[in-house]
């Protein structure tokens, strides 16, 4: 009798029968299989830039979330994270779920919060305190609704190990809030100095990791303790113990229905190229 003959059988296929096996009607899909979205240029998350410097995906990244928090509150203005949680590029062509999860791989949960024009600019410092020669800092910031300038030449930001700040920090030199066209709408720092009243609030999306576990150690929490109802903390994740992609509020979803609302797989895609850093407008180095 001839030996049987063995067909191969897919990844896909393979994942399909052990859903039915395990009595699940409609599998999900692999996740290099579902797509969202598009892009005509290559979406620069490599370490050496997005920790250095304003990237496309750094902006695209930003964007999204801002997109996602207004639709829950409508005076959040600002998006801001840190540039340690982007972990790899996206390539030129469809954006599949599996790019998102590679590159936004810790998928953290969004939160809104209200800062001070003092601790918002507190914050800028400190995303650019670590900024030095063969430095990649994961607290680099990635920005929506607002721009700066910083000289690296300047005194930076120092707390101590209890959070209690030492220095100051002069690095920040220009940064001003900007609306979705771009235009400014408020001046937070002219020429090095905060501008307008100190106790001014904006309301802002960011990552749970630097708000409530202080990860990169920027001074969220400090700004808690001191007024609570005014940070007024408001977690977008309504399921906490569901972390998986399609977790509404996390990084994952957040990013994947912009990119399907905003550059579909249908469309021309996103175009924006990364630009070198001297060409860079949200995040500019002005220092010698």
């Amino acid at each position: 009798m001839p030996p049987s003959k063995k067909r191969p059988v897919s990844l896909a296929g393979a994942l399909v029968a052990l859903a039915l096996l395990a009595g699940c009607d409609t599998p999900a899909p692999p996740p290099d299989a579902v797509i969202f979205g598009k892009t005509q240029v290559y979406l620069n998350g490599a370490r050496a830039s997005v920790r250095t410097e304003e990237t496309n995906l750094g902006n695209l990244t930003a964007d999204a979330y801002l997109w996602f928090a207004r639709k829950k509150d409508p005076s959040t203005v600002i998006s801001l994270r840190n540039s340690g949680g982007i972990r790899e590029s996206i390539e030129t062509g469809e954006i599949r779920q599996l790019d998102i999860e590679k590159s936004l791989a810790f998928n953290n949960a969004l939160v809104l919060v209200t800062v001070t024009a003092a601790q918002l600019e507190q914050v800028l410092e400190h995303g650019v305190a670590a900024v030095a020669p063969d430095v990649t800092a994961g607290q680099f910031l990635q920005v929506s609704g607002l721009r700066f300038e910083y000289d690296a030449s300047k005194p930076a930001q120092l707390f101590d190990l209890d959070g209690n700040l030492l220095t100051e920090g002069e690095r920040i030199r220009q940064a001003v809030i900007v609306d979705g066209s771009g235009n400014v709408v408020d001046t937070l720092v002219s020429n090095g100095a905060l501008a307008g009243d100190p106790e001014r609030t904006f309301r802002m999306v960011t990552l749970d990791f630097v708000v409530a576990l202080g990860g990169d150690y920027f001074p969220f929490p400090l700004f808690e303790l001191q007024n609570a109802a005014r940070y007024n903390l408001v977690p977008l994740d309504t399921t906490p113990n569901n972390q998986g992609f399609n977790d509404e509020g996390r990084e994952h979803r957040a990013f994947a229905d912009y990119l399907a609302a905003t550059w579909p797989a249908s469309g021309p895609g996103y175009a924006e190229a990364d630009t070198p850093k001297e060409a860079d407008t949200r995040i500019k180095s002005v220092g010698p």
